[in-house]
């Protein structure tokens, strides 16, 4: 006998649903499914989600434990991790690969949240944090992976011991100026360890790229500019999130306040020409009177032997023309500074003086003696401006 007729006097045809063997009765509806083109009965057909109906074999049943709906093969979601499928509401994709996850199975950067598969972030070798491949670094000497808190303290990290450029020649006045070179990605680090001005490097929060670090040099004089010019020519560009922190020897005289009054000095095309970045309105350094703490300034006077001035943007091939301009005008300002005690400078005169040492910025030759020449006219000329003021200006306030 036919499997899909049954004889009884005469032939009946009928349909046997090819899931459950049950007859479909010729007055019934058979249904072809789409995926395996199978006729089943009522009874063995599944509707998506989508309005797509399909077999019972051909449909799956979504893993989510307060879920259980039934997809089919073109809704269905498999965790990249563990191979469960999922229904759309209830996957999670990684934000790197796309690849779904399940909530077993997704991880989350414990510094910026965003959600991973493993194969897309690292996990720290110290702390144990699942981090993105952002905010994750690898040590190029032991090749494990630190989180940006441990990796400064792991036994590979080189910090910082600064010599002191005069010793064995005592200075009257010793100015120094050191830099934090930040490197946003790939580059010669070897070449950067190796380097005598360079003191120590680290990882830096504000890097993203692959490779990045931060480096600190050696406090330096005015004698070493084309020497670290000559360093900073080999970055490439672009950088990132790369900036270019300057470090100058404090005084008693040199205060947070005077430096802010410097900066406001120097009009837009000025700070420009300097590699500064503080009349761009860059949320790194933002220049405000008495906002002198923190890394989101341009001053910055939480440290103990140095004022911060973090306004200058990155320095590489394309800015290293504006290195020697930028030491020339703080080393003018520093001496101008220290020629007067605090609390005799008028506002006034800290701004317009700023506005002339950029004048010995031009056209710049590494020339320290002529340099402490130039600087030491210009204080003179400023002190003879001040005393020829103070008669009709005594409403300005001091500086801080």
């Amino acid at each position: 006998m036919d499997n899909n007729t049954r004889t009884q006097g005469e032939a009946i045809s009928e349909t046997l649903c090819e899931r459950c063997d049950e007859p479909i009765p010729a007055d019934a509806y058979a249904y072809e499914c789409p995926d395996c083109a199978s006729t089943v009965c009522k009874n063995c057909r599944i509707t998506c989600a989508c309005g797509r109906t399909i077999c019972r074999d051909c449909a799956t049943e979504c893993d989510h434990w307060d879920c259980k709906k039934w997809m089919c093969r073109e809704c269905r979601h498999k965790c990249v991790e563990c191979h469960v499928y999922l229904c759309p509401g209830h996957t999670c994709k990684c934000e790197r690969c796309d690849g779904g996850l399940c909530d077993n199975c997704r991880n989350a950067c414990d510094w910026c949240g965003v959600e991973l598969c493993d194969e897309c972030g690292r996990t720290c070798y110290e702390c144990g944090n699942f981090e993105c491949l952002n905010h994750i670094f690898e040590c190029c000497h032991c090749d494990r992976w630190y989180c940006q808190y441990c990796y400064d303290d792991h036994g590979c990290s080189n910090a910082a011991e600064y010599r002191n450029p005069y010793e064995g020649r005592p200075a009257k006045e010793p100015f120094t100026f050191g830099m934090e070179i930040e490197i946003d990605g790939e580059h010669d680090r070897e070449g950067f360890e190796r380097h005598p001005l360079i003191a120590g490097w680290s990882s830096d929060g504000s890097l993203h790229n692959r490779g990045s670090r931060e480096y600190q040099t050696h406090p330096m004089t005015m004698q070493d500019i084309d020497a670290i010019t000559r360093v900073v020519e080999t970055i490439d560009t672009p950088q990132g999130n790369a900036g270019g922190h300057m470090h100058i020897s404090r005084t008693p005289r040199q205060t947070a306040g005077r430096w802010y009054w410097a900066l406001k000095g120097l009009t837009d095309q000025q700070a420009e020409n300097l590699n500064m970045r503080h009349t761009t309105g860059s949320r790194w350094c933002q220049l405000e009177h008495y906002q002198y703490h923190g890394k989101a300034t341009a001053v910055n006077d939480d440290h103990l032997n140095t004022i911060e001035l973090r306004t200058f943007g990155a320095w590489n091939q394309t800015t290293a023309h504006q290195l020697a301009r930028a030491v020339t005008w703080m080393h003018a300002m520093w001496r101008f500074f220290q020629r007067f005690p605090k609390g005799t400078l008028k506002t006034r005169d800290i701004m317009a003086t700023s506005r002339t040492m950029y004048t010995l910025t031009e056209d710049h030759t590494p020339m320290p003696p002529a340099i402490r020449l130039a600087s030491r006219k210009a204080a003179d000329a400023a002190r003879r401006i001040i005393d020829d003021a103070a008669h009709t200006r005594q409403e300005d306030t001091p500086c801080a």
